[in-house]
């Protein structure tokens, strides 16, 4: 009777600290992912060191995010790849302005609808403007975005 109340108490346990494992494994990537995006920002220095750097660009370990890089690894242009899954841009129009804006400062605003495909955003903070092209699919489906600092 016992070796049965001690094993259940023990593989309680170990499915108690697994769970909580996962969990504190799913925050530390949601972390990551978050904190490198604050710091990989146009304009900005890349910071991060899990990229693969050849001259001047990096690319992540996925190999959707192409960083374009100037002096001191200044970030030029990101290249974000969608297109694994392309996405609808009249359907999902956030979702597309959220990858944009993931690699812009939080305080930049759309200041220009200059096309279809072209935008223009603002940065006080920084005092600086992002370039984003979307390049579209055959079905008008959004398959990269660019992030720049030039035109």
């Amino acid at each position: 009777m016992k070796l049965k109340y001690v094993t259940a108490i023990f593989l309680s346990s170990s499915l108690l600290l697994a769970a909580c494992s996962n969990d504190e494994t799913s925050k530390e990537n949601a972390h990551e992912v978050q904190k490198s995006h604050q710091t990989n920002k146009v304009y900005d220095k890349l910071s991060d060191k899990d990229i693969t750097k050849k001259g001047s660009t990096a690319t992540t370990k996925t190999k959707d995010v192409t960083f374009v890089l100037g002096n001191h690894d200044r970030i030029l242009q990101v290249k974000k790849d969608l297109s694994d899954m392309p996405i609808n841009k009249q359907q999902e129009e956030k979702k597309l302005e959220g990858y944009a804006k993931a690699y812009m400062e939080d305080d930049a605003k759309l200041k220009k609808v200059k096309s279809e495909t072209q935008k223009v955003y603002y940065s006080k903070k920084i005092n600086r403007e992002y370039f984003v092209t979307y390049q579209l699919d055959t079905n008008g489906n959004v398959t990269e975005i660019l992030i720049s600092s030039y035109k």
